[in-house]
């Protein structure tokens, strides 16, 4: 069974929502945010950067939704990744960004013992 773009491991669906939102020149809403928005938006945005090359709907609309100096940057910054392997960049990205998260609320935890002792 696939993933929904809402899962963790819904990488592949993000990306294809994502396109289709572009391609079809709709209306962005939270569901297309949610695209960008899972911890792994870089990497869906290097993957939907990648599809427009190769689809002209894609490509027409694509500045409309993205930031141009921010998606080719983080193109350039992962163009030695296969796109194959993106989905194994946006799972450390997540995983990365988990890790960040919990110590973030470990040190504020600590500093608000402190502050009660």
């Amino acid at each position: 069974m696939t993933a929904s773009y809402r899962e963790r491991e819904g990488f592949a669906a993000r990306v294809s929502l994502a396109c289709k939102y572009i391609s079809e020149r709709r209306t962005a809403t939270r569901t297309f945010d949610t695209c960008f928005e899972m911890n792994d938006g870089d990497a869906v945005a290097v993957a939907v950067y990648r599809r427009s090359k190769t689809n002209p709907k894609i490509r027409a609309n694509l500045w409309r939704y993205l930031c141009r100096h921010t998606a080719i940057t983080t193109a350039f910054a992962h163009r030695r990744v296969a796109t194959k392997n993106l989905p194994v960049i946006a799972r450390q990205q997540r995983a990365a960004s988990e890790a960040a998260f919990a110590l973030a609320l470990k040190e504020q935890a600590r500093r608000n013992a402190r502050a009660a002792a």
